[in-house]
């Protein structure tokens, strides 16, 4: 690779790790409104369905759940900032090792590749989140449906 074309590499490396570290916090934050708001339709719903509804116990399951999993998919936003934040972070001392002498290109790139590759976490999480939304739809029906009865 000639230099004009590891300094493409470069520029273009350190632009997309840079939107992606901006696209992930501008997500984080549309997300903590969306699910506030959410939230709060989905507890004022399940509240005010019926007396029943309530006092089976169903609707708090619910409700749980329902939290639970916003605590899910809200780790997921924040782990995975920092997870990109951490990688451009990186890159960027190794840019710096590269000007400096200190590493070759071939040293960056195998870095960079390591640090991005994705972990379990970045299944798990929204999965689970997943899984509780699942269950707090079903507990939530039913406990509408127990209340109707």
């Amino acid at each position: 690779m000639s230099p004009e074309e590891q300094d493409d590499y470069l520029s273009a490396r350190w632009t997309q790790l840079y939107s992606l570290e901006k696209e992930a916090a501008e997500g984080v934050f549309r997300f903590i409104f969306l699910v506030n708001a959410g939230g709060a339709a989905a507890t004022l719903g399940f509240m005010g369905a019926s007396k029943e509804a309530v006092a089976s116990g169903l609707t708090q399951a619910a409700l749980l759940s329902f939290v639970v999993g916003l605590a899910l998919i809200g780790s997921t936003y924040i782990y995975i900032f920092h997870h990109r934040s951490g990688i451009f972070e990186e890159f960027k001392k190794d840019f710096r090792r590269l000007l400096d002498g200190e590493i070759d290109f071939k040293k960056l790139t195998e870095a960079d590749d390591n640090r991005a590759a994705d972990s379990l976490l970045h299944y798990t999480l929204p999965y689970a989140a997943f899984f509780c939304f699942l269950g707090g739809t079903i507990l939530g029906v039913t406990a509408l449906l127990c209340g109707r009865s």
